[in-house]
């Protein structure tokens, strides 16, 4: 029987791990490379985790599976919006098809392979799905989640919105706790593959995502330098990223070992679900729909910027510990503040935003265009005017030319899907260009029109994908390959 591994490297780029394979520091890797085949892995569009793991998963393009964010509409109604979970990929998924036809697979942290469901093996949740954990068989649950689980996945995640990138102290502290999930996380799978039978392995590695949103310029200064002669002087973060890619690398080479001592015939591939970049800037899309009459948000929306920093104080003290000094100043805040306004923020604030599937401040009954969580432009379907949509393209692009480097892009639905869910994509995509640089989206009108976030890093379509193993052809050339 031929084993399979497959190592997912989330957010993976050939920017990176280039310069550093060349310059020896990832061996492993560069014996794959050299012995092995490897490629650009084109990811779906958007290139996000969501669609693109499920895609890679079940070869079925996101019009196919009706998937394009993180959130999942309902053919019932389309404004429903549910978070992705592993229904997607349930009797679709590659490992499916291999258990239906008795082969064992081991199944680790592939994102949103939440709930988990039986299958010929063990399968481990992954990122996603509201970050909740679980395993297959059950008794898997209480030995994983005595190591960095999910949950401290989760929490780390979430600690990036309040990452002081100006401390480096605490930037290396973060890095090195990213790179000890990924160290402890490994060792925990591969004592537990040695009690288990298995014949086909995926395995998805997330914190390499979130290290690339919080440190992409930082990485890319860093690989620029590999090589020079200064390549020797790095800071004190450039020494902690480098020791992430090299603990990547290592826990690589222990699972290349693995197989290799277990099975003459292999093949073990190496992938990622999209590439990274530079985030230059923010266009707030919501707020341009907005100020050109397309999308109509409730009342309370439009004075929200004017009570965020009172708002922002109520969350910060909510999340607080119950102290005295603490819990007296929300108190004294909250005496101060009217009852209409202060219901207006909680209902604000603390509602589900995803109760509806409608992001709360979106006026739908008024708005003619829209934009969701999802970064994509749909259609108010009670709008009958055919020619709304050429329409809102011809001013985004009056309104762009004021900024001679930028370049729109735009993607309707039946020009990069098809399938039986096409029905349930954005009428349209953006992307907006600066040079060779991919902007952001914001769907929040309260932030400015164009802003810098703090997260430098985003995604673009290149990942990478390697594959090496007793019939895999050697050396072969660099080249695109697309999931469809």
């Amino acid at each position: 029987m031929v084993k399979v591994v497959v190592l997912g490297l989330d957010g993976a780029t050939w920017k990176v791990f280039d310069p550093l394979i060349k310059a020896g520091l990832l061996p492993h890797l560069q014996r794959m490379m050299k012995n092995g085949s490897s490629a650009s892995l084109i990811s779906t569009n958007p290139p996000i985790t969501s669609p693109a793991w499920p895609s890679m998963a079940t070869g079925l393009n996101p019009g196919k599976l009706g998937v394009y964010s993180t959130l999942k509409r309902s053919k019932s109604n389309v404004f429903s919006l549910k978070p992705v979970s592993s229904s997607v990929y349930q009797g679709k998924a590659v490992w499916d098809f291999l258990s239906e036809n008795k082969i064992h697979v081991a199944l680790f942290k592939i994102p949103f392979l939440y709930p988990v469901y039986k299958i010929n093996g063990c399968m481990v949740s992954g990122f996603g799905s509201a970050s909740k954990f679980a395993a297959y068989p059950s008794y898997l649950h209480q030995m994983l989640l005595s190591g960095p689980s999910q949950l401290l996945e989760a929490q780390l995640f979430k600690s990036l919105r309040t990452l002081d990138f100006n401390n480096v102290k605490s930037c290396v502290r973060f890095i090195e706790q990213l790179r000890i999930v990924v160290q402890k996380e490994g060792e925990i799978i591969l004592k537990l593959l040695g009690t288990l039978r298995w014949d086909f392995l995926f395995y998805v590695i997330s914190p390499m995502d979130w290290l690339q949103h919080a440190f992409m310029d930082k990485i890319v200064r860093l690989t620029t330098q590999i090589g020079s002669e200064h390549s020797l002087e790095l800071e004190i973060m450039e020494e902690a990223l480098m020791d992430f890619y090299k603990s990547v690398d290592f826990l690589i080479g222990r699972f290349l070992k693995l197989v290799e001592q277990t099975s003459d015939d292999f093949v073990f591939f190496i992938v990622s679900d999209h590439g990274f970049t530079i985030r230059p800037y923010v266009f707030n899309l919501a707020r341009w729909l907005i100020r050109n009459r397309y999308m109509k948000v409730h009342e309370h929306t439009e004075r929200r910027h004017e009570r965020s920093l009172i708002a922002t104080f109520i969350l910060k003290a909510s999340d607080l510990s119950k102290s005295k000094v603490s819990g007296q100043i929300l108190e004294d805040v909250l005496k101060v503040l009217p009852g209409n306004a202060l219901r207006k923020l909680k209902r604000t604030y603390f509602r589900a935003r995803y109760k509806t599937g409608i992001s709360e401040y979106t006026d739908l009954n008024s708005s003619k265009i829209f934009c969701l969580e999802d970064h994509g432009i749909y259609i108010n379907p009670l709008v009958k005017d055919t020619k709304i949509l050429d329409k809102m393209i011809h001013d985004l692009n009056d309104y762009l030319k004021q900024f001679p480097d930028l370049v729109l892009k735009t993607f309707r639905r039946n020009e990069i899907y098809w399938g039986d869910k096409v029905e349930l994509s954005p009428d349209l995509i953006i992307r907006i260009l600066d040079k060779d640089q991919i902007w952001d989206t914001s769907t929040d009108p309260t932030k400015p029109l164009i802003f810098k976030t703090s997260l430098p890093g985003i995604h673009d379509d290149y990942g990478i994908f390697l594959a090496y193993g007793s019939d895999i052809k050697r050396g072969a050339p660099l080249k695109k390959t697309v999931v469809k």
